[in-house]
């Protein structure tokens, strides 16, 4: 049922054209082997898990379906390019360089995630004051300990402009700055 529409859709399809098919469990592996013959492999860009609901289902049978797949092809990979968006100024003003960080300006991001984690609690110190931190319950750190006080070390971490604040990671602009688009999906 499925090839021939597919056949159609690569015929409809645009040269530098992407389709993007949702899919479940069950079937993501056949449509997976369907589009490789269709499309061909070589033309396959991505699959990506997307969460379609944000609850589990008491009536599963054994696992919550809470996600589906989106199975990303194109009719000739050679010829797309991913095309960013450009940054605005207001984008760009969010990043600031409050510590004179030789690698330029920076916005703090998150080092918490929700849920418990076996080794996801341990101290942080702020190496300005000394105070130290650790992450609330049902909480845990983003990073492993040792990844985490290599970042602090690497003057990574933002505890603040007095050293006392809970700690963020800081994220630098020049991560994201590009100065030409990328090369097709690389």
């Amino acid at each position: 049922m499925m090839y021939p529409r597919l056949i159609l859709a690569r015929n409809l399809l645009a040269d530098d054209g992407v389709i993007f098919i949702s899919i479940d469990d069950s079937e993501q592996d056949n449509l997976k082997k369907l589009c490789n013959e269709v499309f061909g492999e070589e033309n396959f860009v991505a699959q990506v898990v997307w969460q379609k609901i944000h609850s589990t289902k008491n009536d599963a049978k054994y696992y919550s379906d809470n996600h589906e797949y989106l199975l990303i092809y194109t009719k000739n990979l050679s010829m797309v390019g991913v095309k960013l968006l450009p940054r605005t100024d207001e984008m760009n003003s969010r990043y600031k360089n409050q510590d004179n960080d030789p690698r330029g300006p920076w916005q703090s991001g998150d080092l918490v995630a929700s849920g418990e984690r076996t080794t996801g609690h341990f101290i942080i110190t702020s190496p300005k004051t000394g105070k130290q931190f650790d992450v609330p319950q049902d909480k845990h750190w983003v990073y492993s300990e040792a990844n985490l006080k290599a970042l602090v070390a690497d003057n990574q971490i933002w505890f603040g402009n007095d050293g006392n604040a809970f700690p963020r990671k800081n994220v630098f602009y020049q991560m994201f700055k590009m100065d030409k688009p990328l090369t097709p999906f690389g």
